[in-house]
Protein backbone atom coordinates (compact mmCIF):
# COMPACT_ATOMS: atom_id res chain seq x y z
CA UNK A 1 0.00 0.00 0.00
CA UNK A 2 1.43 3.54 -0.73
CA UNK A 3 0.01 6.94 1.07
CA UNK A 4 1.08 10.36 -0.69
CA UNK A 5 0.34 14.39 0.96
CA UNK A 6 -2.56 14.85 -1.07
CA UNK A 7 -4.74 11.31 0.43
CA UNK A 8 -4.05 9.16 -2.28
CA UNK A 9 -3.85 5.53 -1.67
CA UNK A 10 -3.05 2.44 -4.05
CA UNK A 11 -2.99 -1.19 -3.83
CA UNK A 12 -0.62 -3.18 -5.74
CA UNK A 13 0.92 -6.60 -6.12
CA UNK A 14 4.60 -7.62 -6.36
CA UNK A 15 3.11 -9.29 -9.57
CA UNK A 16 3.32 -6.03 -11.63
CA UNK A 17 6.85 -5.31 -10.50
CA UNK A 18 9.24 -6.00 -14.19
CA UNK A 19 12.54 -7.95 -13.54
CA UNK A 20 14.62 -4.27 -12.93
CA UNK A 21 16.10 -2.34 -10.05
CA UNK A 22 14.32 0.55 -10.51
CA UNK A 23 10.84 1.16 -12.28
CA UNK A 24 8.14 3.61 -10.82
CA UNK A 25 4.86 2.14 -8.94
CA UNK A 26 2.69 5.08 -8.70
CA UNK A 27 1.86 8.17 -11.16
CA UNK A 28 2.09 11.06 -8.81
CA UNK A 29 0.57 15.01 -9.77
CA UNK A 30 2.94 17.56 -9.53
CA UNK A 31 2.60 18.73 -6.03
CA UNK A 32 1.83 15.35 -4.54
CA UNK A 33 4.59 13.18 -3.11
CA UNK A 34 4.76 9.56 -1.26
CA UNK A 35 4.04 10.26 2.74
CA UNK A 36 4.12 6.21 3.85
CA UNK A 37 4.48 3.12 2.11
CA UNK A 38 3.55 -0.89 4.08
CA UNK A 39 3.44 -4.08 3.04
CA UNK A 40 0.35 -5.73 1.36
CA UNK A 41 -2.48 -6.45 3.73
CA UNK A 42 -4.76 -9.01 3.97
CA UNK A 43 -8.47 -8.71 2.69
CA UNK A 44 -9.59 -8.29 6.18
CA UNK A 45 -6.71 -5.80 7.23
CA UNK A 46 -7.66 -1.86 7.68
CA UNK A 47 -5.82 1.14 6.06
CA UNK A 48 -5.50 4.30 8.34
CA UNK A 49 -4.47 7.57 7.71
CA UNK A 50 -3.56 10.41 9.49
CA UNK A 51 -3.97 14.12 8.24
CA UNK A 52 -1.77 16.46 9.73
CA UNK A 53 -4.88 17.90 11.36
CA UNK A 54 -4.95 14.60 13.18
CA UNK A 55 -7.87 13.50 11.38
CA UNK A 56 -8.16 9.20 11.29
CA UNK A 57 -9.90 8.19 8.45
CA UNK A 58 -9.66 3.87 8.04
CA UNK A 59 -11.41 1.52 5.98
CA UNK A 60 -11.31 -2.22 5.14
CA UNK A 61 -7.96 -2.83 2.78
CA UNK A 62 -10.01 -4.54 0.62
CA UNK A 63 -12.03 -1.55 -0.85
CA UNK A 64 -8.95 -0.73 -2.46
CA UNK A 65 -8.42 -2.89 -5.42
CA UNK A 66 -4.83 -3.35 -6.92
CA UNK A 67 -3.93 -1.49 -9.65
CA UNK A 68 -1.14 -1.42 -12.12
CA UNK A 69 2.19 0.48 -11.67
CA UNK A 70 1.12 3.39 -13.85
CA UNK A 71 -1.86 3.88 -12.39
CA UNK A 72 -2.95 7.48 -10.15
CA UNK A 73 -4.48 5.64 -6.58
CA UNK A 74 -7.37 6.76 -5.75
CA UNK A 75 -8.66 9.30 -3.32
CA UNK A 76 -8.26 8.16 0.54
CA UNK A 77 -8.96 11.79 2.32
CA UNK A 78 -8.88 14.84 2.03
Amino acid sequence: VIATAQGVVKRLTSADFPQKDEFDVITLKDVDYVTGVAPNPHEDDRIVLISAQAQLLHFAASSVRAQGRSAGGMAGIN
